[in-house]
C-alpha cells in the first residue's frame, strides 16, 4: 500500500505484531547483519545486494567477463529461487489447515537454514555460501513487506530509501503529529539495516562463520513471539 492510502490513522494494536515497527526492525536489522557476515567471512560480497549485482552482470557481461558476470547472475537467481521457495511454504502450510500464520513455520525452517551456514567451513568455495545466504535474503523478503499497512522490505534498502523520502514530503506538507511520527518511525526502520552490520562485522571478525547463529537465534525468537500471539488470539 502506498503512503497516500495509508494516511488515515489506523490504531497500531490494530496490526499483528509482524507489521508494528520493533518486530519489523529486529528483522531489518537480521538483513544488514547478514549482509556483513558474507563481507567478512566471504571475501567482501554482499550477498543480498542486488542492484549492485544486477549493475556488475552487465558491466561483466560487457567487458568480456564471462565467468565473473555468472557469479553475480546465480546471487540474482538464488534470489528469486529463495522467493520461490517462501510462496511454496506458503503454499504447503496453507493447504495442510496450518491453524496459526504460515510464516511461523517459514522462519523456523530460515532459522535451521542459518544454523546451518554455521556449520560450512571456510574451505568451502565462498560462492556457494554467498548463494546461499541470497536464497535465503529472498525467501525472507518475501515473508514480512508491509509495516504499518505501509512497504517495507528486511533485506534490500532501495524501496525503503524510497518510502522514507515520500513520509519526508508528508510530515513537511501536513506538519501533523502522525506524520512526523510515521516518518521518525521509518527512518529508524530504514537506519537498522545499517544497525545490523554494526554487530556483524564485529562478530564475524570474532569467531568467523558461526556469526550467523547469532540471526538463526534472532529468527528463532521471531517465530516465539508470532506463536504466542496466535495462542493468545486462539483463546
Amino acid at each position: 500500500m502506498n503512503i497516500k492510502q495509508s494516511n488515515k490513522k489506523i490504531p497500531m494494536k490494530s496490526f499483528p505484531p509482524w507489521e508494528r515497527p520493533l518486530f519489523l526492525i529486529i528483522m531489518t536489522f537480521v538483513g544488514g547483519y547478514m549482509n556483513a557476515y558474507t563481507y567478512i567471512t566471504r571475501n567482501k560480497i554482499l550477498a543480498n545486494m542486488h542492484t549492485a549485482n544486477m549493475s556488475k552482470l552487465g558491466i561483466n557481461i560487457a567487458l568480456g567477463e564471462f565467468r565473473y558476470a555468472l557469479h553475480f547472475f546465480a546471487q540474482i537467481i538464488s534470489c528469486m529461487l529463495g522467493v520461490v521457495f517462501s510462496n511454496w511454504i506458503r503454499h504447503i502450510v496453507t493447504k495442510n489447515k496450518y491453524n496459526k500464520d504460515w510464516r511461523i513455520v517459514a522462519l523456523l525452517l530460515e532459522s535451521i537454514g542459518l544454523f546451518c551456514i554455521g556449520l560450512i567451513p571456510l574451505s568451502t568455495p565462498d560462492y556457494l555460501v554467498t548463494n546461499l545466504v541470497s536464497f535465503f535474503m529472498g525467501y525472507q523478503l518475501y515473508l514480512f513487506r508491509k509495516c504499518l499497512d505501509i512497504s517495507h522490505n528486511t533485506t534490500i534498502c532501495t524501496g525503503n530509501i524510497r518510502t522514507v523520502g515520500e513520509l519526508l514530503f508528508d510530515a513537511l506538507e501536513k506538519r501533523s503529529l502522525d506524520s512526523i511520527k510515521k516518518l521518525l518511525i521509518f527512518v529508524f526502520l530504514t537506519f537498522s539495516f545499517a544497525l545490523g552490520t554494526i554487530p556483524g562485522t564485529l562478530i564475524s571478525l570474532s569467531i568467523s562463520t558461526k556469526a550467523v547463529w547469532v540471526c538463526s537465534f534472532i529468527l528463532l525468537g521471531q517465530a516465539l513471539w508470532m506463536n504466542k500471539y496466535n495462542l493468545k488470539y486462539e483463546k
